[in-house]
């Protein structure tokens, strides 16, 4: 441990600067996003002063403890600076407001988003949101013993009709090899812009073929009653989109390297433009788009 860090360990040992460290730890674990131009009632980014609004925040939390407290900006961004020694907080700028670690949400935000997540994982049957969903309903009875947080005020039911969890789906003897196996090996190739080798191998609609393809995917989609991928064609840059459950397991990645995250948004866009312009799931042939 080097020197700075034992003389700021030794500031510390004056109770007045102790109490105001550990003030400053429970605004940000009570109100993260505390300093955000947002949060404020002055919403001028502008001339916005996260610190201050940071400082006066911690002046509030002390006041509603009943603690006697009084400090400056300076002292306040004195604690920030001991807190990024141990990595609480990160050497990064909070212009959008202070929050330890992942902290970054709020009761009624967390709220919002297990209502999301609670319909994902239930209904569209997600198998990485599922056990998400059920990991963090753990830890929150600790916090929430009324149940209020995982009360699902909000929902979406569209439910899925294909099978999604490979545990489910050995459970239930169904032993048929899809896409459904490497989900997480296709959300790492989407957001690394990787290409990969696919094969179609169930196709209903006598217009398409099936056989191996090499592709860029784009985007994992929950449309109605199931899970489908959305990706862009290699050979002739076409987007399509496919049932999951219509692809074989077969899953290779090209040693060729990799396009930008830029270029998977601009795709991704384009499909999305075509979505919206009213040709639903099937996007048009190559001459189409």
């Amino acid at each position: 441990m080097g020197v700075d860090v034992h003389r700021s360990l030794k500031a510390y040992g004056q109770p007045r600067a102790l109490e105001r460290l550990l003030l400053l730890i429970l605004t940000l674990v009570e109100h993260p996003g505390i300093g955000s131009p947002e949060a404020s009632e002055d919403a001028s980014e502008e001339h916005h002063d996260a610190l201050k609004a940071l400082c006066d925040r911690v002046h509030k939390v002390a006041k509603s403890k009943n603690i006697e407290f009084a400090c400056s900006t300076h002292a306040i961004r004195k604690d920030i600076g001991f807190l990024r020694q141990f990595g609480i907080l990160s050497p990064r700028m909070y212009r959008w407001g202070y929050f330890l670690g992942t902290g970054i949400m709020t009761q009624s935000e967390l709220h919002v988003a297990l209502n999301a997540l609670a319909a994902q994982a239930n209904y569209q049957k997600d198998p990485q949101v599922r056990k998400l969903y059920e990991s963090l309903t753990k830890r929150l009875k600790t916090i929430d013993p009324t149940g209020i947080l995982l009360y699902p005020v909000r929902t979406q039911f569209n439910q899925s009709i294909i099978y999604t969890d490979p545990i489910k789906m050995m459970s239930d003897g169904y032993y048929r090899q899809t896409l459904i196996y490497h989900l997480e090996e296709l959300e790492h190739s989407i957001l690394s812009g990787e290409k990969v080798q696919l094969c179609h191998s169930r196709n209903p609609y006598k217009n398409r073929q099936t056989g191996y393809l090499w592709v860029y995917p784009l985007q994992i989609i929950h449309s109605n009653i199931a899970w489908y991928l959305l990706y862009e064609n290699c050979a002739n840059k076409h987007l399509a989109i496919t049932r999951l459950d219509r692809f074989s397991d077969h899953y290779q990645s090209a040693k060729s390297p990799k396009r930008e995250l830029v270029t998977q948004q601009e795709s991704l866009e384009k499909a999305h433009q075509l979505l919206e312009s009213g040709w639903g799931l099937f996007l048009g042939n190559p001459q189409d788009q």
